[in-house]
């Protein structure tokens, strides 16, 4: 603005500068004062060339002349002088018209550098208004970069956030990896531990330990009548199978579930699956059972069972260093060397002996 401003003042001062050149020239052009005094020269000299016509009469009146006059020389010198000063003046006229050209062109220069000063002055007349507008407009741009300046700020530190981001999304999959291999780890340890798994595993494997060292004790208490099967899988009615485990019982009449068999029947199975689960279990363990604990049972034993039963036991207790019998049957008492007899006082409460 303050650069168009200046320019403005350079214009005015040449365009009144030029109007005064143009002034000055138009007065010339109009009053002629340059070329007043050389119209008077031409007119002389026009006036000399005229007189110096060439005619015969006045040839054989100069000739007359020539020959009366001495001066002769004279005045052919003067000739030779007015010839030269018509040279001279013919030159002065082409110069002063080669002036009047080249004046004439400043004329039509100073006119076209006039218009174009109009022209500018034109346009300055609404250099405010432009100004204005232009302040505005570069208002708006400086409020339109400053949003930009604050939106790139913003969009920066969402852009480190969204790094921050990515590095936990990143951190998270990895963190996810690792938690999925370690799910699908202790899934198998899970299985692997679980009821069909290693524990499925060893029972399946000691399934016919148990079921034989049932049935050797069975065939003593029950003359070989009863056997027990244990099956670990079992069909499905929509065809397949399925980890179980199943103590099916049979005897001379064939196979049959546990409540139709009498209590001594039902007591003895029980008693030789048991010792046959401790022993089993005391042989895996690598160590050996030293004492079998017998509590009650035997009231549902008649006097075949209660004889199949001590048999059993006296059988079994090779394999023991102890058999202790909790009994209340009076037959029982005497089968056992060493008896601890318990009874109940009213005044001291219960009491034990050791019968030898």
């Amino acid at each position: 603005l303050l650069g168009a401003r200046q320019d403005r003042v350079q214009t005015e001062a040449e365009r009144a500068q030029a109007n005064g050149h143009v002034r000055a020239s138009q007065d010339e052009l109009d009053t002629g004062s340059f070329s007043h005094v050389i119209d008077i020269e031409i007119d002389r000299l026009l006036q000399e060339r005229q007189n110096l016509s060439y005619d015969e009469t006045d040839h054989a009146h100069v000739r007359a002349q020539f020959e009366a006059l001495t001066d002769a020389p004279v005045a052919a010198e003067r000739l030779h002088a007015a010839r030269d000063q018509m040279q001279a003046t013919e030159e002065a006229l082409q110069r002063l018209g080669d002036e009047h050209a080249a004046a004439l062109q400043r004329m039509a220069l100073v006119a076209g550098r006039q218009q174009k000063r109009i022209a500018e002055l034109k346009e300055l007349a609404n250099a405010d208004d432009h100004c204005t507008a232009t302040q505005t407009k570069a208002d708006g741009l400086r409020h339109d970069r400053d949003g930009l300046l604050q939106r790139q700020g913003s969009l920066q530190s969402r852009q480190q956030h969204l790094i921050g981001v990515a590095e936990e999304a990143a951190d998270a999959a990895k963190t996810s990896r690792k938690v999925e291999r370690d799910e699908w780890l202790y899934s198998q340890l899970v299985e692997a531990f679980g009821k069909d798994g290693i524990q499925a595993l060893i029972i399946e494997s000691a399934i016919p330990e148990i079921e034989d060292e049932t049935n050797a004790i069975l065939r003593q208490l029950t003359d070989n009548r009863i056997q027990v099967t244990i099956e670990s899988l079992r069909d499905l009615k929509g065809g397949g199978s399925r980890e179980t485990l199943e103590v099916k019982i049979a005897d001379e009449m064939g196979e049959r579930s546990y409540d139709l068999y009498s209590g001594g029947e039902a007591f003895r199975t029980d008693f030789a699956l048991r010792i046959a689960l401790s022993k089993v279990l005391a042989r895996r363990a690598g160590t050996r059972l030293r004492t079998l604990i017998i509590d009650e049972g035997f009231g549902t034993q008649d006097a075949r069972g209660l004889e199949q039963l001590r048999e059993a036991i006296q059988q079994i207790s090779k394999d023991f260093d102890k058999v202790l019998v909790v009994t209340h049957l009076d037959e029982l008492k005497d089968v056992f060397p060493v008896r601890i007899e318990v009874t109940k006082d009213p005044e001291v409460g219960s009491r034990f002996e050791i019968v030898d």
